[in-house]
């Protein structure tokens, strides 16, 4: 497969080779051996259903955020194209739609499997790093660990409390890392405009 062309070349095929959704169709691709991130729905397409929506047209990938294609290499490279599903923060888990609320498990894409949010963390389908939960008796917010060592969420039912992992998200209790690092950055610089303000 030509990263560049967008085109594959297979000993049984004559010829200047089959565009990318060409040998995805007649399966010289395995539709699981990648997937594509539809960015504006967010939510992982196995290659097939990329090709059937569109996403992969003429050797080329969509973003379907800006609507634009680019060559396979650039989408690759911007990661909309992934080989396998791995080391997503919980926030994207729920924005990808992985989590099931009713289950409290997670979907993974390619083992058409469910998981517990422990078994997901333990084998690396998400990076415990990278989210924040409020802890319920102080307040304060602490690492995904933690929490759930202090069972602020179950890592076997996946609720926080009484509340699933989306309803817990839409209130606030669960927020990315950089959002806290965000807020301490603003916390700081308001700080040192009122100090500047008042003391120069």
């Amino acid at each position: 497969l030509n990263t560049e062309t967008g085109l594959f070349f297979s000993t049984h095929e004559e010829g200047n080779g089959l565009k990318l959704e060409e040998a995805i169709f007649r399966k010289y691709i395995c539709k699981k051996s990648a997937f594509i991130i539809d960015t504006w729905k967010r939510k992982f397409c196995s290659l097939s259903e990329a090709t059937r929506k569109n996403i992969i047209k003429d050797g080329l990938v969509m973003n379907t955020t800006s609507g634009k294609y680019m060559r396979l290499k650039e989408a690759i490279e911007q990661k909309i194209v992934v080989r396998d599903v791995t080391k997503l923060t919980l926030i994207e888990i729920l924005d990808f739609g992985l989590y099931q609320p009713y289950s409290g498990k997670m979907f993974v894409p390619g083992n058409d499997i469910e998981m517990t949010l422990s078994e997901a963390i333990d084998s690396h389908i998400i990076d415990h790093t990278k989210t924040i939960v409020k802890n319920q008796k102080s307040g304060r917010f602490i690492s995904t660990l933690e929490a759930l060592h202090l069972g602020d969420i179950d890592g076997v039912t996946g609720m926080y409390g009484n509340m699933n992992l989306l309803e817990a998200r839409s209130r606030g209790y669960l927020l990315p890392i950089d959002a806290m690092v965000r807020k301490c950055i603003n916390l700081l610089f308001n700080f040192f405009t009122f100090v500047k303000s008042y003391f120069f």
